[in-house]
């Protein structure tokens, strides 16, 4: 897997201007339903430099730093990144009480503990449990968006980089923000809200899946459904990267591809 991260680096670091890198700084972000969430995040040296963000694949500790080689190298390039450790994985297992284990949330069904608890881990999770973590990357997104507004990324052009059951993450989360849309301000009073027709979903300039696994815990995906309306409708640009040996997965990436592509020539 690694050579597939190293060859996915290789097709980033063409499109940005080189800058100097520097060490990652360690950040904090909360999610919505009270989990403390850890990464390293490099700030681009542009307000428009796009944004990277890395998603590791479920089951791996001290994940985020596991991205630090290939973090550095895209930051070197013009890129600001950011990754992160899924909640129960790393850094990310401290949680709010009060709030992780609320009732109007799932939490306390599929996820082994007591209201009193102010940790959590990963293999206390239901793997039912595991779409849940999608709301760490929104988490991740709308920490971006701050930095955005801060003039250290232009999170409008962000690069989503997912490995095994990281890529199902980021794809579900991927096709969610193409139904998502931007609600904003009354023109005048008395007037409704307006809603944007542009989806969020835009903001993805590309993705890079490496690895995708066929299941999501314990849920079996329909993989090219949901690449479906980012890639073939949106047209965002996607690359699909696998062993040469693992031909489940390269299947996989075959019909995901077919299904954007919709007929057109492609190459695996």
């Amino acid at each position: 897997m690694r050579a597939g991260i190293t060859l996915a680096a290789g097709l980033l670091l063409q499109v940005c201007p080189s800058t100097a890198a520097a060490d990652p700084e360690r950040v904090h972000f909360d999610s919505p339903d009270g989990v403390w969430l850890s990464g390293s995040y490099h700030a681009g040296r542009l307000h428009r430099s796009p944004c990277v963000l890395l998603l590791h694949d479920l089951g791996e500790e001290q994940a985020s730093r596991s991205f630090d080689p290939l973090a550095k190298d895209l930051h070197a390039e013009g890129y600001a990144v950011l990754a992160f450790d899924f909640r129960g994985h790393g850094a990310s297992r401290s949680v709010e009480p009060e709030e992780f284990w609320s009732p109007m949330f799932v939490n306390r069904l599929l996820v082994k503990g007591n209201p009193r608890d102010e940790e959590i881990a990963f293999r206390d999770f239901d793997p039912r449990y595991y779409s849940v973590l999608v709301n760490d990357i929104a988490a991740a997104k709308a920490w971006l968006d701050g930095k955005n507004d801060d003039r250290e990324c232009n999170s409008s052009s962000l690069i989503v980089m997912g490995v095994g059951e990281g890529a199902a993450l980021g794809a579900i989360w991927a096709n969610s923000e193409w139904h998502r849309h931007r609600v904003r301000p009354a023109l005048a009073p008395g007037l409704p809200p307006r809603v944007s027709s542009r989806p969020e979903g835009s903001n993805i300039l590309c993705a890079v899946w490496l690895g995708i696994s066929p299941k999501l815990g314990s849920r079996t995906l329909d993989w090219p459904a949901l690449v479906d309306v980012p890639g073939r409708r949106g047209k965002v640009p996607m690359a699909f990267l696998h062993s040469s040996r693992d031909r489940l997965t390269k299947d996989l990436s075959r019909k995901c591809a077919d299904r954007i592509t919709a007929g057109q020539k492609t190459s695996y």
